[in-house]
């Protein structure tokens, strides 16, 4: 009789706390925002390892574009915001919203992060699968380095297309032609990957 009930309390227990446990085991990873797009319900997001992901998401996180330059977090139960996977914003009551596409960018803002990394063979370069690109709001000017200190060396017209190189602390390295400079991340728009 004991063994009887012991069987039944176990089965009750799998099946109503197995799932849970399941669903509760997802990652959940803090990621950077580097640039959003809210009308195109895009984004870009870099983990902390370097790696910068391209990612397109569903409604329910209407005021993600108020974390551009901050931290939210991304559930994934498997691959990193693959299938499944959710974008959810910190101190907004839980808005999440479901991942439906991304693409893996590569370690483009990671070199000055990792002093340590072993050099890599002259005779090779790093290029990622795919390319970042966004367009000027106003016209801009493309400085020697991170900051307005920096020496002035071209400017963007409005709307003009950029490359995007790499980005730090509010600026992005670009390349404009054959200008390879900087640029305020706060005057571009219209994020794309090719």
């Amino acid at each position: 009789m004991k063994t009887k009930r012991w069987i039944i309390w176990l089965t009750v227990f799998v099946a109503l706390f197995l799932p849970m446990s399941v669903a509760a085991s997802d990652d959940v990873e803090v990621v950077y925002v580097d640039k959003v797009d809210s009308i195109k319900n895009q984004a870009i997001v870099v983990r902390k390892s370097g790696d910068v992901y391209f990612i397109e998401y569903g409604v329910g996180a209407l005021s993600t574009w108020q974390y551009e330059g901050k931290t939210v977090y991304i559930s994934s139960p498997g691959i990193f915001a693959g299938v499944g996977s959710h974008l959810i914003l910190p101190d907004h009551e839980g808005q999440k919203a479901r991942i439906w596409d991304s693409k893996y960018v590569g370690n483009i803002y990671a070199k000055a992060n990792r002093p340590s990394a072993p050099a890599k063979p002259a005779n090779t370069s790093y290029k990622p699968k795919y390319k970042i690109y966004a367009q000027a709001k106003a016209n801009l000017n493309i400085r020697s380095g991170p900051g307005t200190k920096h020496k002035k060396i071209g400017q963007i017209k409005k709307g003009g297309t950029v490359e995007i190189l790499s980005g730090e602390k509010g600026w992005n390295k670009i390349r404009y032609g054959k200008i390879v400079g900087y640029v305020s991340t706060e005057h571009l728009i219209n994020f794309y990957i090719k």
